[in-house]
């Protein structure tokens, strides 16, 4: 088995996921090391056919449906940490107003420079 490492810059990093979701590569023809050069943080949405877009914010599953619109209308690239969960507040609202399952509270963490944050959980009780 051959591996070849590669350095990649996070827009080439996106294009060899695409080509590896679509199936061109396989992980059991090859040994592909990936070492990512990152050029600054970056969020990326991936469908089930491999399509790919740079995306500033993103929710997954049937809640997305109800949150996107309110993450699109009040996010800003400048958000505080704070301004960030009340915008998180925002959608919890949404969500036990519209969605069909009910849940006690939110788990929320933060990833940042510095590692991964909890913070306080969000009740739905107060939303």
């Amino acid at each position: 088995m051959n591996c070849l490492p590669l350095q990649l810059q996070t827009s080439h990093a996106e294009t060899w996921l695409t080509i590896l979701e679509a199936g061109l590569l396989t992980m059991l023809t090859c040994c592909w090391l990936v070492t990512m050069i990152m050029t600054g943080p970056s969020l990326y949405y991936m469908d089930y056919l491999a399509a790919l877009a740079k995306a500033p914010f993103a929710a997954h599953g049937y809640g997305a449906l109800l949150t996107l619109s309110i993450l699109d209308r009040y996010y800003k690239p400048d958000l505080t940490r704070e301004e960030a969960v009340e915008l998180l507040k925002r959608c919890v609202t949404e969500l036990q107003k519209r969605f069909i399952l009910s849940l006690p509270s939110f788990t929320v963490r933060v990833i940042d420079k510095d590692g991964i944050h909890d913070l306080d959980n969000i009740p739905t009780a107060s939303v």
